[in-house]
C-alpha cells in the first residue's frame, strides 16, 4: 500500500509504505539523484511488535547479539526451549519454591519506579497472632507448637547451611507478621527463597526429537564413584572431604524428605547419582524414577520394582514397598563406601557371596570397624569421626525398616558431639551362605525369587 502526502513546492515529496511483511515506513523523493530515499520506519525493533515476549515480560533490544527478551523479577520462561531459540511469545510464569521452610518471595512488581515484595498468601497470618492472644493460643496444643519450633530450626539451618547463599537474617521473632508466617498446617516459614545446595539444580529442558531433555548444572568433578573406586583418585578425596561429602548427602536427602515443598522418595540413591562441583561438593542427581510423597503419606508399594542392585532396601527389592526409609538404607551404603572405598556390590574371591556391608558388620561386631577405612587414607584421619560414621551407616541398613532413623536424626548426630548412639542391629544382606541341598534349609540361605526387576 502507497499513500502519497501532497508537499508545497519548496518541500520534497514524501511518500508512507506498508509492504508485505507490515513494516511502515516513510520514503522522500531526492530530485538531485531521481531516487525515493528511507527516512522513517516502524517497528524500529522487534520490541515494537505487540507480544513479541509474551507476559510477563520485558523487551530491551541494547544488545544485537543479546535475547531482547527477559523475566520480570520472580518469574521464569514458561518454555526455557523456546526462549533457547530466542522464541519468547509464549512468555513467562511465576518461579517455583523449593523450601517449605521458606516463603515465597520476589515475586514482586514494578510500581512508581519502586519493587515490590510480595509473599504468598498467609490465611493464619503471623504466630504472634495466635501465641499472645489468650483466645486463640488454645489452637497451639503442645503438639503444635513442637512441631512450630522444629519448622523454624529447619529454617535457620537452611538459611545458614544448606541454601546456595548462605544468608543472616537479622531480625527474627514472632512479632512482625512479614517476618514469622503460618502456613495452613502452621510450618515455620522463614522470609527468604533460596533452594538447597545439595541438590543438583535441573528444569532447564529443552525439545529435540519430540522428546523432552533434562539439563543440569555442569559440575566439572563428574560423580562421586569416578573418585571413590579409582585407585588414582581417590586420593584426592582425603577424610576430610570424605566427611563433608557424606554430611552434604544427608543434607540433600533431608531436604528432599522434609524441608522441600514437595516430599520426595529418591529411590535411586547410589555413589554414580552424586555429582561434585568444582569445590567437591557434593549434588544429588538423577529424579528419573523418585516418587512424591503427601505430607502424611509413609509408605507406598509398587509391582514394578526399579533401582541398582547393592542400594535397595530389602522391603522394597523383596515386596515392592518403599519409603523414607528406603533411602535412609541407600544412604546407609553410600556412607559404608565412602569410608572403605569398596562398591556394596563388588566381587570378593576369597567370598563370593559376601557384600560390603557383611564385612563391615562381622567386624563391627569383632570391635575392629576400623580395619574397614580405605587403606589410602593411612592414619591421616580421625578414628572417632569414623566410627561414627560406621556406627551411622550400619544403623541405616539395619533389616528393619522401623529400626532406621530418620535423614533428620542423621543429620542431628553429625552436626552434633552426641557420643551416646544407639547400637546397630541386624542388618539386611550381610551375607549369603550357599545351599547344600534345596530341600534343606540352612542358616544363613535366602531363598528369595524376584520378579519383573528392570535395573538402570
Amino acid at each position: 500500500m502507497t499513500t502519497a502526502i501532497p508537499a508545497d513546492q519548496d518541500s520534497a515529496m514524501v511518500r508512507l509504505l506498508v509492504d508485505h511483511s507490515g513494516f511502515v515506513k516513510a520514503v522522500k523523493w531526492h530530485e538531485s539523484d531521481g531516487q525515493w530515499k528511507e527516512t522513517w520506519r516502524a517497528p524500529r525493533s522487534k520490541c515494537d511488535s505487540y507480544g513479541w515476549c509474551g507476559p510477563y515480560s520485558t523487551c530491551e533490544p541494547t544488545n544485537a547479539y543479546k535475547f531482547e527478551c527477559s523475566c520480570l523479577p520472580g518469574f521464569e520462561p514458561r518454555n526455557p526451549s523456546d526462549w533457547l531459540l530466542r522464541n519468547g511469545s509464549t512468555g513467562c510464569v511465576r518461579k517455583r519454591l523449593e523450601s517449605s521452610s521458606v516463603c515465597r518471595n520476589g515475586e514482586g512488581f514494578l510500581k512508581g519506579g519502586e519493587q515490590m515484595l510480595i509473599y504468598e498468601y498467609m490465611p493464619n497470618k503471623s504466630l504472634d497472632s495466635f501465641l499472645f492472644n489468650e483466645t486463640r493460643k488454645l489452637f497451639l496444643d503442645w503438639s503444635k507448637r513442637f512441631d512450630i519450633i522444629v519448622g523454624i530450626a529447619r529454617g535457620i539451618l537452611y538459611l545458614h547451611q544448606d541454601s546456595r547463599l548462605r544468608i543472616i537474617h537479622r531480625d527474627l521473632k514472632c512479632l512482625d507478621s512479614s517476618d514469622w508466617l503460618l502456613r495452613n498446617g502452621s510450618t515455620g516459614c522463614v522470609r527468604k527463597r533460596l533452594e538447597s545446595s545439595s541438590v543438583c539444580r535441573n528444569g532447564e529442558g529443552f525439545l529435540k526429537g519430540g522428546e523432552k531433555m533434562l539439563i543440569y548444572e555442569y559440575m566439572p568433578n563428574k560423580s562421586l564413584d569416578s573418585f571413590l573406586f579409582n585407585e588414582t583418585r581417590k586420593l584426592f578425596l582425603d577424610w576430610s572431604k570424605r566427611f563433608d561429602i557424606i554430611v552434604g548427602i544427608a543434607r540433600g536427602i533431608l531436604y528432599l524428605h522434609q524441608d522441600s515443598r514437595l516430599r520426595i522418595i529418591h529411590r535411586d540413591l547410589k555413589c554414580s547419582n552424586i555429582l561434585l562441583d568444582a569445590e567437591m561438593n557434593p549434588k544429588i542427581s538423577d529424579f528419573g524414577i523418585a516418587r512424591i510423597f503427601k505430607r502424611d503419606q509413609i509408605l507406598d508399594n509398587t509391582k514394578r520394582v526399579v533401582g541398582t542392585y547393592g542400594y535397595m532396601s530389602p522391603e522394597y527389592a523383596v515386596f515392592g514397598k518403599f519409603s523414607l526409609k528406603s533411602d535412609v538404607f541407600s544412604f546407609g551404603v553410600m556412607l559404608l563406601e565412602i569410608v572403605s572405598g569398596k562398591k556394596n556390590n563388588e566381587f570378593n574371591p576369597q567370598n563370593p557371596a559376601q557384600t560390603l556391608i557383611g564385612l563391615v558388620w562381622g567386624l563391627w561386631k569383632e570391635d575392629r570397624a576400623l580395619e574397614i577405612v580405605d587403606s589410602s587414607l593411612q592414619v591421616l584421619y580421625h578414628p572417632q569421626e569414623a566410627l561414627k560414621c560406621i556406627k551411622i551407616g550400619l544403623l541405616c541398613v539395619q533389616e528393619d525398616a522401623m529400626e532406621r532413623p530418620s535423614m533428620l536424626a542423621v543429620v542431628f548426630v553429625f552436626n552434633s558431639s552426641e557420643r551416646t548412639i544407639p547400637s546397630p542391629k541386624q542388618p539386611a544382606f550381610t551375607f549369603r551362605e550357599p545351599c547344600i541341598s534345596p530341600h534343606v534349609a540352612v542358616s544363613g540361605c535366602l531363598n528369595v525369587t524376584m520378579t519383573d526387576i528392570e535395573g538402570r
